[in-house]
């Protein structure tokens, strides 16, 4: 995925209009076109609104990009929020110029009916177990070719994200995701007050339909899902490390979910990239600038999705809280999850 682009400046209005060099340093652990149809392990659940700074600091972790998730109770054995979230997170193929995609789909929400109306399909897409304590998505660069602060008047991070969503009801006044920024190894948003900038929340609403005349399309008085339209997400952040004495940094995109609007939604994330940009001198800009691409969605034309609908695929892989997999005749007492013909479902021992 490590390529040289140009790229025009005017894919952010207030930059300058001259091209800039553009270096993808996307991790590999993000390329979800190249990762099998199913459950996708959550390398880490950490208890808490961040990551403890050592966490972040230790290089052996990335394995070219990890992807993790803080929040509260998640590493309490007595709680099941992990497991219950685990089993919605997964890979799924959507066909057509979609392609697979990173899907995390809520305990209520109805995306297999939806994909039903829509393609004629049989779907049952994994889905959470259970209802969710809040939690953030965190998905952290390469530290060994992410820029420090020691580059910081030579490079800044562009960071993209083009997604997807349903929702039970579509709407714009209820977001399935609150903020969206980056925050360094040391906690600090980059740059600072990230968290506050503008465009950052993701609306339950934000891929309706639209009729001929441009306006959002009703059924029934409910706005119309539609499962081509994707949204573009696209931002600058500062080079990463507090400390300029670091040889590497992570940065990574915190994702802060809301989880009770989560239950009754589904969201797909075709693409996760950071590139490193020349900053030529210019200002930040942390403001995060929203478009729109289409892409064709054809379930339909994806057998392996049609194989877990019809229960022909029989699984008895097994993950425990952290999201690894555990072989079942190994696991002592606890709560783990288990894939069965295409659904995730809990086991307590």
């Amino acid at each position: 995925m490590k390529k040289l682009l140009l790229l025009a400046a005017t894919v952010f209005v207030a930059m300058s209009a001259n091209a800039q060099e553009v270096e993808d340093i996307t991790p590999m652990a993000y390329d979800f076109g190249s990762k099998e149809v199913g459950i996708l392990p959550i390398q880490e659940f950490l208890t808490g609104a961040n990551q403890p700074v050592y966490f972040m600091q230790n290089s052996d972790k990335y394995n070219d990009g990890l992807f993790f998730v803080c929040g509260g109770q998640f590493a309490n054995p007595a709680q099941s929020y992990a497991a219950d979230l685990q089993a919605g997170v997964s890979i799924v193929d959507l066909g057509g110029t979609v392609g697979k995609v990173f899907c995390v789909n809520g305990m209520n929400s109805k995306i297999n009916e939806a994909l039903k109306e829509k393609f004629n399909v049989e779907v049952t897409l994994p889905q959470c177990t259970g209802p969710l304590n809040w939690f953030n998505f965190d998905w952290a660069t390469d530290p060994q070719n992410t820029p420090t602060v020691n580059n910081k008047d030579v490079y800044n991070i562009r960071c993209r994200i083009v997604l997807n969503i349903y929702a039970n009801n579509m709407s714009e006044s209820n977001d399935l995701i609150n903020h969206v920024y980056c925050m360094d190894d040391a906690n600090n948003q980059r740059p600072a007050a990230s968290q506050s900038t503008k465009g950052n929340n993701v609306s339950t609403g934000s891929t309706v339909a639209f009729d001929e005349y441009g306006d959002p399309l009703e059924v029934d008085g409910s706005l119309v899902w539609d499962p081509n339209k994707w949204l573009v997400m696209e931002w600058d952040a500062n080079c990463a490390a507090a400390d300029e004495s670091a040889q590497f940094a992570p940065l990574r995109i915190k994702m802060e979910m809301n989880n009770g609007n989560l239950q009754e939604a589904t969201m797909f994330i075709k693409e996760i990239s950071f590139s490193k940009i020349e900053n030529n001198e210019e200002p930040i800009v942390s403001e995060v600038k929203k478009s729109y691409e289409t892409y064709e969605a054809a379930p339909s034309n994806y057998d392996a999705i049609k194989d877990i609908a019809t229960g022909t695929i029989e699984s008895s892989k097994m993950y425990n809280l952290n999201g690894m997999q555990v072989n079942p005749e190994d696991t002592q007492k606890g709560i783990f999850i288990q894939q069965k013909n295409g659904k995730m479902v809990k086991i307590a021992r």
